[in-house]
């Protein structure tokens, strides 16, 4: 059942600066997974969402999950299943990337609309 969701939009050799710090994508995600592993941390996590969300919550969300049902509108009844919870770092860019421009200068050739464009543009032709 593991995902990875680590970053997606980097590569392996994106070099992340964050709060006066410089990591490589490994590296940030080798200090993250120890904090969020970490015994301490966990503990805040479950009291905290033992108090306020799921009384009877145990550490199975984090790893396998925990067995639950769903029922969603226009279903066909409940579906089992299992609810875990993960967390997701992920960058999101100010600007959206520029695309490169074109290799050539000439223009695109256009593709028919339909394949039977060029037979009709042929008969077309013939009758004239």
């Amino acid at each position: 059942m593991e995902e990875n969701y680590f970053l997606q939009n980097c590569s392996e050799d994106s070099v992340i600066s964050c709060g006066g710090n410089l990591f490589n994508k490994l590296s940030l995600k080798e200090r993250l997974d120890l904090a969020f592993t970490s015994p301490y941390t966990m503990k805040i996590f479950s009291n905290i969402l033992r108090k306020y969300a799921v009384p009877d919550f145990t550490d199975d969300w984090f790893d396998e999950g925990e067995n639950c049902e769903i029922l969603r509108v226009g279903g066909k009844g409940w579906q089992k299943g299992k609810m875990r919870i993960r967390l997701t770092l992920e960058f999101c860019p100010d600007e959206p990337a520029v695309e490169d421009p074109p290799a050539s200068n000439k223009p695109e050739s256009r593709e028919p609309e339909s394949p039977l464009d060029d037979i009709r543009r042929m008969i077309k032709e013939e009758n004239q």
